[in-house]
């Protein structure tokens, strides 16, 4: 304010840190709010992989109107700097809230969360090709060529060795995410 206070108005625990920056979920949907096709939207912080988090918005369109993910980032983008933009976007018929009408933030980013596990468990449990693709080396790194064909795989003669497996594939999507 005008005497250089600063007064945080939303909850602590939904700001949002996006590659070491604070944003303020309430700021990004005043933006949103604001565009004519918008009726209704929520802002949470996501898990990324290299942000740590990043702002994602779900977007309730008013009756009538039509709005792209392109439009929406591009009219945010306008307004607001570029760590605050939503880099995902989800449209909805409506979202979920409170006897009071308050959008409930964390039931949507622990839908988010279930449904980007349940994606992460399918990528894990996936089938495996059982040739190795071949990897040709370029001029550039002649010296790292690897071979053109790998040895197969020692065959798992336990079930323990194929849990291991797997927990180690959980481990390393977990990581990816």
């Amino acid at each position: 304010d005008n005497d250089g206070f600063v007064t945080i108005v939303d909850r602590k625990r939904d700001v949002i840190l996006a590659s070491g920056f604070s944003v303020f979920p309430s700021e990004v949907e005043d933006v949103l709010a604001a565009h004519p096709a918008v009726a209704h939207c929520a802002v949470v912080g996501v898990p990324h992989f290299y942000r740590g988090e990043t702002v994602k918005a779900y977007v309730v369109l008013a009756d009538g109107q039509h709005a792209s993910e392109d439009e929406l980032r591009a009219y945010c983008t306008y307004k607001l700097v570029a760590y605050k933009v939503p880099t995902l976007f989800e449209f909805r018929a409506d979202l979920p809230s409170n006897i009071l009408g308050k959008v409930l933030r964390r039931v949507l980013r622990a839908e988010h969360e279930s449904a980007h596990a349940q994606v992460v468990a399918g990528d894990a449990l996936a089938e495996q090709p059982t040739e190795p693709s071949p990897v040709l080396p370029s001029a550039v790194d002649s010296a790292f060529a690897l071979p053109l064909s790998a040895p197969d795989p020692a065959p798992m003669d336990d079930g323990l060795a194929a849990d291991e497996l797997i927990g180690s594939l959980e481990r390393l999507a977990q990581l990816r995410d």
